[in-house]
């Protein structure tokens, strides 16, 4: 798990840009036991969690506030180029 921003998350969050045509950002997980490092499409409600357990990157749709929060899984795919052409068909 990543705390901070490194070469290689820069450079697949800059892949994610240009592949989904919209701007695409790293957030690192907070805690150890708290989250999964996320690549977060910027405004759009969408995100692709990198999964510490199991492996495999996560496609989530989301929404709200603190209060009422909500997150839908659209399924966890094996490498970033399945999850990202996921998400792509999404954000059409």
């Amino acid at each position: 798990m990543r705390t901070d921003s490194t070469p290689i998350t820069d450079h697949l969050a800059a892949w994610l840009t240009k592949e989904l045509g919209t701007v695409v950002v790293f957030n690192p997980a907070s805690g150890p036991f708290s989250e999964d490092d996320e690549y977060e499409v910027v405004g759009r409600g969408f995100g692709i969690q990198c999964c510490e357990v199991g492996g495999g990157y996560a496609v989530n749709e989301y929404g709200g506030d603190s209060d009422n929060f909500w997150m839908k899984s659209h399924g966890i795919y094996q490498t970033p180029r399945q999850a990202a052409a996921k998400l792509k068909s999404l954000l059409i």
